[in-house]
C-alpha cells in the first residue's frame, strides 16, 4: 500500500480543521438519480451556483470566497481567492453537464480538483440565534471535485463535465503548495472512502498512519491512555458524547473539536473522513483542565455513519510538552 494507503485506487485524504463552512449537499441538472442514503440533496447544483453569483452582485450584504485544490497524489496545491470567484463561477455555469449513473470512486484519477465556494451574510452577528430558514438565507455553499471529465458533488451526484479544468482555473492565478499531511480536502476524501453506503478501506488511512502523520512525524509523543477512563455515552445525528474520568494523580488537558472517528475492517481501524454536510464550526484554542477524580462529558460533532463498528478517538494532553495520550471509545451503528 502506497504512502496515502492505496493500492490500485486513489486514497482518501483526511480532513484538517478548516475555516470554510461545510460543503452544502447538492444535486445537479438533468434526470436525478436516487441519492445515496448518506446524502440529502436540497438544491440544484447550477441553481446554487447561480444564487452564489446573484448574492454578491449589486450589494455588500454577502461576502464571496472559496478555493480550488489541485491534488496529484503526492502534493496538493491551492488557490485561495475572492474577487476572481465570480469569473470562475461564470466559467462553471457555461459548461455543459449531465447526470451519469455508471460511475464509482474507482474512476477517480489524478489530478483531482476540489472546489469549495461559499457566500456568508456579513450582517449576521450570531448564527446560533437564527432559525433553519434564516441560516439557509444567510449561508450558501457549493462543494464538488472534478476528475477526468466528471464533477462529483458532496451529495454524491455525478455529472459528466468534459472540459480542460486546468484552463478553467487560469482566472484564479498562481497556486501555492500546501504544507500538510494529506488531510485538507472534504469532498474528495468522503467520496473516495464512502460510496453507496459502504466504506472502502483501501481508500482510507489506518490508525497507525494517522497517529504517525498527526503526531510522531511532528515531534510529538503519543501512547495509549492510562490516566483516564473513557465511556461511550450517546450518539445522535449531530454529535457523539463520551464521558471522561480522570483516574490519575495529575491534571489532564482537553479542548473542543470535531469527532475523530474510526471504523473497523478485519480487526484493523481506519479513519472515517468527515461528513461534508456538517455545518460551520470554529474552535478557540483553549485547553480545559480535568483534575483527579473529576468527570466531564465531551461532545464531538460527527455526521452520518452507515451501519458498522466504530470508535471515536479521544486524545488528551498530559501536562508534559508535546506529549499526548489517546483512547478509542467503541460503539456500533
Amino acid at each position: 500500500m502506497g504512502i496515502w494507503g492505496m493500492k490500485s485506487r486513489l486514497c482518501a485524504t483526511l480532513l484538517s480543521a478548516s475555516f470554510l463552512l461545510s460543503v452544502a449537499v447538492l444535486s445537479g441538472c438533468g434526470k436525478k438519480k436516487d441519492p445515496d442514503p448518506q446524502f440529502i440533496s436540497k438544491h440544484d447544483s447550477l441553481e446554487v451556483l447561480s444564487e452564489l453569483k446573484k448574492r454578491t452582485e449589486g450589494g455588500v450584504r454577502y461576502s464571496l470566497q472559496g478555493g480550488v485544490s489541485k491534488i496529484d497524489g503526492k502534493t496538493e496545491e491551492y488557490n485561495s481567492f475572492k474577487y476572481e470567484m465570480k469569473e470562475f463561477i461564470d466559467a462553471l455555469l457555461e459548461l455543459d453537464m449531465e447526470y451519469v449513473d455508471d460511475w464509482d470512486p474507482g474512476k477517480l484519477t489524478y489530478p483531482v480538483y476540489e472546489i469549495n465556494l461559499e457566500t456568508i451574510d456579513d450582517t449576521v452577528e450570531d448564527y446560533s440565534q437564527l432559525t433553519d430558514d434564516q441560516k439557509k438565507e444567510a449561508y450558501l455553499a457549493f462543494g464538488a471535485c472534478w476528475s477526468d471529465g466528471y464533477l462529483i458533488t458532496a451529495s454524491g451526484d455525478v455529472l459528466k463535465c468534459d472540459t480542460d479544468f486546468e484552463k478553467l482555473c487560469e482566472c484564479l492565478g498562481e497556486r501555492f503548495e500546501l504544507d500538510h499531511y494529506g488531510f485538507n480536502t472534504r469532498v474528495f476524501s468522503r467520496v473516495s472512502a464512502l460510496w453507496h453506503d459502504k466504506w472502502d478501506p483501501e481508500n482510507m488511512m489506518s490508525l497507525e498512519d494517522y497517529l504517525k502523520n498527526r503526531y510522531t512525524d511532528r515531534g510529538m509523543s503519543i501512547e495509549e491512555a492510562d490516566r483516564w477512563k473513557a465511556e461511550f455515552k450517546s450518539r445522535d445525528t449531530e454529535k457523539i458524547t463520551v464521558t471522561i474520568t480522570n483516574v490519575s494523580a495529575s491534571e489532564l488537558i482537553y479542548g473542543d473539536g470535531d469527532a475523530i472517528v474510526f471504523t473497523k475492517f478485519d480487526g484493523k481501524w481506519y479513519l472515517v473522513p468527515q461528513d461534508p454536510s456538517l455545518k460551520k464550526m470554529m474552535y478557540t484554542a483553549i485547553g480545559y483542565c480535568l483534575v483527579e477524580g473529576d468527570s466531564v462529558d465531551l461532545d464531538r460533532r460527527c455526521g452520518y455513519l452507515p451501519k458498522g463498528e466504530y470508535a471515536v478517538l479521544i486524545n488528551l494532553g498530559t501536562g508534559i510538552a508535546d506529549q499526548f495520550q489517546y483512547d478509542l471509545v467503541e460503539f456500533t451503528v
